[in-house]
């Protein structure tokens, strides 16, 4: 059998199309399963529960604003994460950001000029290593927000 002259190939009537390159973590969905191990965030989360986190993008460039402008993000940043449980993405031992934490925002502060830094906990204080070991956490690290905790099976 001979091969079709390429001026006779059909041709879908959709070309392909590239999509754009998946977020970190989240590809395409909305929300994340993560599988809590660990003792940091009892007795809100148990070692073995499953929870589903929304994706969270920080705001953007806060560095350019006026005052006015870095003052009205700094208080909706603060309003909307504090008190909410999130998931941190961190840098491991092989500089990539493959580290998650679930951890408490406690605050959001100021901690240099026109610079905003996260302060997070575990709800455990003696299981966890939080901002009270690593100091605090920037908005870009913090990758989802706590949706919903569920069980299998």
């Amino acid at each position: 059998m001979r091969p079709l002259p390429r001026s006779r190939v059909p041709r879908s009537r959709f070309p392909l199309r590239r999509r754009p390159a998946p977020t970190y973590f989240f590809g395409y969905s909305p929300l994340r399963a993560v599988r809590v191990s660990g003792h940091s965030m009892s007795p809100t989360l148990h070692w073995g529960d499953w929870v589903l986190f929304r994706r969270y993008r920080a705001p953007g460039d806060l560095t350019v604003q006026s005052n006015d402008e870095f003052e009205r993000a700094l208080r909706n940043l603060s309003s909307e994460l504090t008190q909410k449980v999130v998931l941190i993405a961190r840098l491991g031992p092989s500089g990539q950001r493959d580290l998650m934490q679930i951890k408490r925002v406690m605050k959001v502060e100021l901690v240099s000029e026109n610079e905003i830094g996260i302060w997070v906990e575990g709800d455990n204080a003696a299981a966890s290593s939080d901002s009270r070991h690593w100091g605090h956490v920037m908005p870009e690290e913090i990758i989802g927000i706590y949706f919903r905790r569920y069980h299998l099976g």
